[in-house]
C-alpha cells in the first residue's frame, strides 16, 4: 500500500506567465477542497485529509479550487509553467500515476458527493506528474492556459489515480 501525506499550507498551484515581455511568478493556495468516495453519500469537507486513491472498496478523488482569476493573467499571457505542489509527508512504497483533470461544471465542497461529482474534462488532462524529495508535481500548464484564456471555465482541478482500477494504493493529503 502506498501512503502519502500532504499538508494543505504547502499544498499549491505555482504560475509563470509572460504578458507585455514580463515573467510573473505566482503561488495560489487552495480556496476549497474536499474528496469523494464511490458507494459513499458523507461529505468530506470538513475532514482532515483529501485522497486520491483506490482501496479495496472504493474510489477516492481529491477537488481544489484556486482562485486564478486573481493572479488577473492577462487574456494574450502565455503561461509558461503551472503545477499543482503537494508537499509528501509520508511514503510507504513506491508511487503510482496520478492525474489532474479540469473540473467542467460549479460544485461546492459541502455538498459535493461521488454521486453529485460534476463531469471531468479529459482533453487536457494532466498525466505527467513526478516525485522530487518530499513533492509531488503534477504539471497543468495547458489546462491553467486554457483558464487564463477563459477564466468563466475555472472550476478548479480533480486529482485522481491516473488508473483507478488494479491493487490498493493510499495517497493521502492533509486538509484545513
Amino acid at each position: 500500500m502506498t501512503f502519502y501525506r500532504f499538508h494543505l499550507l504547502l499544498l499549491t498551484l505555482v504560475v509563470g506567465f509572460s504578458a507585455h515581455g514580463q515573467m510573473t511568478t505566482a503561488t495560489l493556495s487552495p480556496t476549497e477542497d474536499t474528496y469523494v468516495e464511490s458507494g459513499s453519500t458523507a461529505n468530506n469537507s470538513a475532514g482532515t485529509s483529501l485522497y486520491a486513491d483506490i482501496t479495496a472498496t472504493s474510489i477516492r478523488r481529491a477537488y481544489l479550487k484556486f482562485d486564478i482569476a486573481s493572479l488577473n493573467i492577462p487574456t494574450n499571457a502565455i503561461v509558461y509553467s503551472a503545477y499543482l505542489k503537494l508537499p509528501i509527508q509520508s511514503e510507504y512504497s513506491s508511487p503510482v500515476a496520478i492525474t489532474a483533470k479540469r473540473v467542467s461544471a460549479a460544485w461546492n465542497a459541502s455538498t459535493i458527493t461521488y454521486a453529485t461529482q460534476p463531469a471531468l474534462e479529459t482533453s487536457d488532462a494532466s498525466n505527467v506528474s513526478d516525485v522530487t524529495g518530499y513533492y509531488r508535481r503534477i504539471r497543468v500548464t495547458s489546462q491553467v492556459q486554457k483558464l487564463a484564456n477563459m477564466p468563466l471555465l475555472d472550476y478548479g482541478f480533480c486529482v485522481h489515480r491516473y488508473n483507478e482500477t488494479g491493487s490498493a494504493r493510499l495517497y493521502r493529503y492533509n486538509s484545513n
